[in-house]
Order: C-alpha cells, then sequence, then structure tokens
C-alpha cells in the first residue's frame, strides 16, 4: 500500500479537489475524536461520525462485510484513522457526501505517535535535507522552523507522512540562514 494521503475534514467542500486529488485513495484523518463513551462498539453496515479538534464532523462507513471491525469497541480518540475516501451521496459536495471506508481495527490507531529520530545536513546546493528513520505506524506529521531556538515557530511542511520506511524533505528556502526545526504531529 502507498502511504495514506493527510486527508483534512474540510476539503469536503472543494469539489474539484475531492474528485481530482482524494476520492478513491488511500487516506488518514489525524487527531479523530469519536462519540464514544469507550463501550460503544462499530455497528454492523452503518456509519459513525467523527470529528477532528475543531469540531468538524466526517463519515466513517463500516461495511457489514468488515467482520473483523464490526462489534469492536469504539475508541474515544484517535491519532490517526486509516481508510479509502469514498463519495457517498453524488453530487453531495460537503461533509455528508464523503466517506472514509473503515476495514481493518488496525487502521484507528490509539497509541501516541512515537519520536521521529531527524537529522538535518546541507546537500551540494547549500539546502538542508532533513533525513528521518521509520516509524512502526503511519503517522502526519509538520516540519516547523526558525532562526532562533526560542521561536517563533513557523510551518514549513505540513502534512508529511512518515511511515514504516525512512524518508528525507528538502528545506529550499533555508539556503544561506541559519534555522532550527521542530518535528510536530501533525
Amino acid at each position: 500500500m502507498p502511504a495514506p494521503a493527510v486527508f483534512s475534514f474540510g476539503f469536503t467542500n472543494n469539489a474539484g479537489l475531492m474528485e481530482t486529488n482524494y476520492e478513491g485513495l488511500y487516506v488518514m484523518l489525524t487527531n479523530v475524536y469519536f462519540p464514544s463513551d469507550g463501550t460503544a462498539t462499530y455497528p454492523n453496515g452503518n456509519t459513525v461520525t467523527v470529528t477532528n479538534g475543531s469540531g468538524a464532523p466526517f463519515t466513517l462507513f463500516i461495511s457489514s462485510q468488515c467482520q473483523n471491525v464490526v462489534g469492536q469497541p469504539i475508541p474515544r480518540f484517535a491519532y490517526s484513522v486509516l481508510g479509502t475516501l469514498t463519495q457517498s451521496k453524488s453530487g453531495a459536495y460537503s461533509s455528508a457526501g464523503y466517506e472514509l471506508n473503515l476495514t481493518a481495527p488496525e487502521d484507528v490507531i490509539t497509541a501516541a505517535p512515537p519520536a521521529v529520530a531527524v537529522s538535518a545536513a546541507l546537500n551540494a546546493n547549500g539546502h538542508v535535507v532533513l533525513n528521518w528513520t521509520a516509524v512502526p505506524y503511519n503517522y502526519s506529521y509538520s516540519v516547523l522552523g526558525a532562526t532562533s531556538l526560542s521561536g517563533p515557530w513557523a510551518p514549513v511542511a505540513s502534512g508529511l507522512t512518515f511511515t514504516t520506511a525512512a524518508g528525507s524533505y528538502m528545506d529550499a528556502s533555508a539556503l544561506g540562514t541559519a534555522k532550527f526545526y521542530r518535528v510536530v504531529s501533525p
């Protein structure tokens, strides 16, 4: 499987973006809050509406064919939820028109993201290249940069997916300047 594309709940209101860039892809929702006290279970052939940290809703679909998910406990929170993004209502370009198909319990990642070991080096062109080690799960990360260790910190890159394979990112904006980096999730 390819690394999941980081998906923002707000994308669903942009029909062109959804149809050309996300519909049918393997995606990752981050910082997902479930409507559960920890005792509810996934329904058979039904949906669960989740929210992000801002309270924006999104729909998860649990197919009756996914008996490994049906009846399993619904957590209160997940750092990541992975699945295929599909259009559930033709022509409905809102959060009600798309859903993530949840097919495996292990695609709901409730363990905190592990610390990522990152190193920085200059390439032959003088650009900073960040290299990181593999992590045991798929997580969404952002890279923040600052010219001082005390900040202010500004986004350099967001929506990066660190996976079970090592990776790298080149910061072309850091040419000739001192810069500090911080990796955060998401």
